[in-house]
């Protein structure tokens, strides 16, 4: 078990309800992709979380949902760079290390650069 996963993407779920009135008011283009999403978080070899994802709230769960908008499997090092702020999740599949489908794209893209935004904010 990755616990610097789990807890960088609990801290994804507190800082998404902290801004929630901020991001839902914010560009239209962007967060309203990740609204009333289901995104499945797979430490490659390891364990998966199901990250929720509403305009006023972010939860984490154990396990995955084969309903889910989209997987994201990576290696445990990729997701602590992208919680960190080190690069984007388009820049680790950029790098060969994770792949998606087309359907998945957008909701893979927007959580990644939201995801790095908030490993940024919270360099300070």
């Amino acid at each position: 078990m990755s616990i610097e996963v789990k807890e960088g993407l609990e801290t994804f779920c507190r800082m998404w309800k902290a801004l929630a009135p901020t991001i839902s008011g914010s560009d239209r283009a962007i967060a309203p992709a990740l609204f009333y999403k289901r995104i499945n978080c797979r430490i490659r070899g390891s364990e998966g979380f199901l990250l929720a994802i509403t305009p006023e709230d972010a939860s984490l769960r154990g396990g995955e949902d084969r309903w889910a908008h989209a997987t994201i499997e990576l290696d445990r090092d990729d997701w602590l760079r992208s919680m960190s702020g080190e690069c984007n999740l388009r820049s680790i599949s950029m790098a060969g290390r994770f792949a998606c489908d087309m359907e998945q794209l957008k909701v893979v893209s927007v959580f990644g650069m939201i995801l790095q935004s908030f490993a940024l904010l919270n360099r300070g």
